[in-house]
């Protein structure tokens, strides 16, 4: 085996464990004012619907300090902070875990907006918004309703929207601290196979069979169960 190849694989496997190490992140939250402001709610990974919550939060100090261990660290990492109120909030994308990470309080932009299909027989209720701030990814909603809404700190975001049977749907906006933004109906599109679901079996064209023959059709077998497997070599 060539010996650079063995290195290069161990190198690149190194820096990978390195890029997911645990890491401390350390910081201050402040107010308006420059003053430090206690029982703030910091992470890195946040349910941003109706309810806004840290799945990985820590709460600051009297003197607005916090640290957040975070376990397998990858950058590019969001740092999001809410107060108590979720009325204030603060986001930055940590550019140097290593330094202390300041982080400002403003007033939360609230966001809406409503999900649809182009398809009208079609629903993307349950979707998933998977949230991201400047490069970093910052949480999720789920929405169970085809209309949401949640409050985000000012900045620059994004989201894209997942589903089973849709499309993937992406969208950028900036969030202005005290403003209200309706991003509107945001329609996505079926997936080839959502649209099948339910629907008569499409003809088929044999190029080999065995134990049936080449002009079988899947209206041959109407009533029975059918078994059809996929494979193929990668």
């Amino acid at each position: 085996m060539n010996s650079r190849f063995v290195l290069a694989t161990i190198a690149s496997l190194a820096l990978a464990v390195c890029a997911s190490a645990d890491t401390t992140l350390t910081g201050t939250v402040t107010d308006a004012d420059g003053k430090p402001v206690a029982g703030v709610e910091v992470g890195t990974n946040w349910q941003l619907g109706a309810e806004v919550k840290a799945y990985d939060g820590v709460k600051t100090g009297e003197d607005g300090t916090f640290t957040l261990n975070l376990k397998y660290y990858r950058p590019p990492v969001a740092l999001i902070a809410f107060d108590a109120a979720r009325e204030r909030g603060a986001a930055a994308v940590v550019a140097d875990a290593a330094k202390p990470q300041p982080l400002r309080l403003a007033p939360l932009a609230a966001v809406k907006g409503e999900l649809a299909c182009t398809d009208a027989s079609l629903s993307p209720a349950g979707a998933s918004l998977q949230w991201q701030f400047g490069t970093a990814r910052a949480g999720n909603l789920h929405a169970t309703d085809l209309k949401w809404s949640t409050k985000l700190p000012p900045g620059a975001w994004s989201f894209w929207i997942s589903h089973r049977d849709m499309d993937s749907l992406s969208k950028k906006f900036e969030a202005v601290s005290g403003k209200t933004l309706d991003l509107g109906l945001l329609k996505v599109a079926p997936t080839a196979l959502a649209m099948l679901m339910g629907k008569e079996f499409p003809a088929w064209t044999l190029s080999d069979a065995r134990g049936v023959a080449k002009t079988a059709q899947p209206a041959g077998y109407r009533g029975k169960w059918v078994l059809i497997e996929f494979w193929g070599f990668w």
